[in-house]
């Protein structure tokens, strides 16, 4: 996710606040979901010029990694 960041910082000279106070909250209520069959995504993450969208599952706070679903040219979780 820190690189989809500093691609977007070079594309449009501005940063985005992908993960707001709100969205933090909710993936620390929902927790661990490594176990469950189906999972609930807790937000959508897209850049209109990829053909990547991103849909996250867990955030894990310490490393700043996101854990989920990708859909693309290939689909990959």
């Amino acid at each position: 996710m820190r690189v989809w960041k500093t691609a977007l910082l070079v594309l449009f000279h501005t940063t985005m606040k992908l993960l707001t106070q709100e969205i933090l909250k909710d993936f620390r209520r929902i927790g661990d979901q490594s176990d469950v069959a189906d999972p609930i995504i807790v937000c959508k993450f897209f850049h209109a010029a990829s053909v990547r969208t991103r849909y996250p599952t867990e955030f894990n706070e310490e490393d700043g990694v996101f854990f989920g679903f990708v859909i693309g040219i290939e689909n990959e979780r």
